[in-house]
């Protein structure tokens, strides 16, 4: 899935975590986790949310500065 945040500080919404976990409990798939990738849009300073999901919980793997 893919779709764009207007935000400069990249952060999931409630609907993109639910969203993370449905598609990998729903779909057919032998993976460990799905991973998340939110890139904010600010040009001066890049920042990333970075995060797996496994239909359980998520775990963030790049924290936002």
């Amino acid at each position: 899935e893919w779709h764009t945040h207007p935000q400069d500080r990249p952060l999931p919404s409630s609907l993109d975590l639910k969203s993370m976990k449905d598609s990998f409990l729903k779909s057919n798939h032998e993976l460990n986790y799905f991973i998340m990738v939110i890139v904010g849009k600010a040009t001066n300073n890049l920042e990333l949310w970075l995060s797996v999901h496994n239909g359980v919980e998520y775990i963030q793997l790049k924290e936002n500065k």
